[in-house]
């Protein structure tokens, strides 16, 4: 496989990024404010799956500051910022489909003449 950025093939960049990385220099405090207002998904599938492609497109950003030891020690603020905006996508995704599958399953009941 071509690796023309000559990113690290090491195992676990994954776990010091999503992991220690994020143990070590971020609080719930720093990433909060960077989630917005639940919203219901009108398709969830289909937002799910842009979640992950736009996620998807992050991966090579991940590496880049990998190999400039952005997740060395306190990184850098640049890699601190990227992972908050991460943290909060995920969250915001999570909440946002677990918000409309109980909204969902409260109209169900009700149109099945539950409650």
């Amino acid at each position: 496989m071509e690796n023309p950025e000559k990113f690290s093939r090491q195992r676990g960049i994954h776990s010091r990024f999503e992991t220690e990385f994020v143990h070590d220099n971020l609080r719930v405090r720093d990433v909060a404010p960077l989630i917005p207002t639940a919203r219901v998904l009108d398709a969830p599938f289909q937002v799910f799956l842009l979640y992950l492609r736009t996620t998807h497109t992050q991966v090579a950003q991940v590496y880049r500051f990998d190999k400039r030891g952005g997740f060395d020690g306190h990184g850098s603020a640049a890699s601190r910022s990227f992972t908050e905006e991460r943290l909060a996508a995920g969250a915001t995704m999570l909440r946002d489909m677990i918000y409309t599958a109980w909204l969902d399953s409260a109209r169900t009941k009700l149109d099945s003449g539950g409650l």
